[in-house]
């Protein structure tokens, strides 16, 4: 399984802290995206944003930095890992994040500190999202994610059987297992 690790990288500490988190995760058995390593072209999209704000270079810049996150992200990875530690997250793990819940993958948090904006607590989307899913500790990644694996298997079951009773027995019949359980 391949998995997306969502994280500023904007210096050398923040590239060392992914790559600890990529080593986490392989060590785990899992494949890694990371973008300053794994995105053809990386450096040299990035100097090109730094360009003037109107220049065609700094449009295709956007465009295709942006277009191969996204293609590489949605049809190569699995799962995601959206490293939110910091006063506020980075806004582009915040996008990933949204994605892998729109796209139904497991994620797993990863924050070291407790230094935010709202005295411990994200806004109230991203503390959502975190639910049950945030570890404190580079190490415990791998554990987490397959944790949220095999619950995300065990939720599939779930929903089949909800939706079994549904074609069987009809609306009343699943309103009242929901009931139930």
């Amino acid at each position: 399984m391949k998995v997306y690790i969502a994280s500023p990288g904007y210096n050398r500490g923040e590239r060392e802290v992914n790559e600890e988190i990529s080593s986490a995760l392989e060590n785990g058995g899992f494949e890694t995206f990371l973008e300053h390593r794994d995105l053809p072209g990386y450096n040299d999209l990035k100097a090109a944003l730094k360009t003037d704000h109107e220049s065609k270079a700094r449009e295709i810049a956007v465009r295709t930095m942006g277009g191969l996150k996204l293609v590489s992200y949605l049809r190569e990875c699995q799962a995601a890992v959206i490293n939110i530690t910091g006063r506020t997250p980075d806004e582009g793990s915040v996008l990933v994040a949204g994605m892998a819940y729109t796209k139904c993958i497991p994620m797993v948090f990863y924050k070291s500190g407790s230094r935010t904006p709202l005295g411990g607590c994200e806004s109230p989307l991203i503390e959502y999202l975190r639910l049950g899913r945030t570890v404190r500790n580079i190490p415990d990644i791998p554990g987490k994610l397959r944790d949220l694996i095999e619950q995300e298997k065990d939720d599939l079951e779930d929903v089949e059987g909800l939706l079994e009773v549904w074609r069987e027995r009809g609306l009343e019949a699943l309103v009242q297992e929901i009931k139930v359980s």
